[in-house]
């Protein structure tokens, strides 16, 4: 529903917007006409979809099909039909959030980053869209040896690192006769 600041003149914007899990927070276009949000499942991917404030229609803009995968955050740039948006591109559980520009007509998205460690997230564009900010994150990835005993708090009470974040872990291998990491 959309309406005046003060409560007044309330109507509802879009019949339909639904998620499994969740609808991210919505985005106006700078012009004010359309509304972007995202919304996912939870064995389902993220995509994007855009509401026109005239008419309410919805139409799916991102057509992502792996639930590991689809945008996370996305700011309107000024030209109102572009969107800087952080997005999973990759299948892999753990991958990093890349940036990249989405045009809400085709929904194509130009890729402006490769990430393997960082991630960035919450895209946030000064008024004339020269000027971009993102909260850049990176997961710690580090290897432990825990035992396997029943009591799950004496298994992590006696956990071993083997490698701290300095090296960087993102794959790891055990041999089969366990000596060889």
């Amino acid at each position: 529903a959309v309406g005046a600041i003060d409560g007044s003149g309330r109507r509802v914007l879009a019949k339909g917007v639904r998620g499994v899990v969740g609808i991210s927070r919505a985005s106006w276009s700078p012009d004010g006409e359309c509304l972007a949000y995202s919304s996912s499942g939870l064995f389902a991917p993220s995509n994007l979809f855009v509401v026109g404030l005239e008419d309410g229609g919805i139409r799916q803009v991102t057509h992502f099909e792996r639930s590991t995968e689809g945008p996370q955050t996305y700011a309107w740039l000024p030209d109102n039909r572009h969107l800087v948006i952080s997005y999973l591109a990759s299948a892999q559980a753990q991958g990093a959030a890349d940036l990249g520009v989405l045009d809400s007509a085709t929904g194509s998205i130009t890729r402006i980053t490769t990430n393997v460690a960082e991630g960035f997230s919450a895209p946030s564009l000064s008024a004339d869209g020269t000027r971009l900010i993102v909260t850049a994150s990176r997961p710690t990835r580090e290897v432990w040896k825990a035992p396997f005993g029943p009591d799950p708090l004496a298994n992590g009470r006696n956990a071993v690192r083997l490698v701290d974040a300095s090296l960087d872990p993102i794959w790891t291998f055990v041999t089969r006769d366990g000596r060889t990491l």
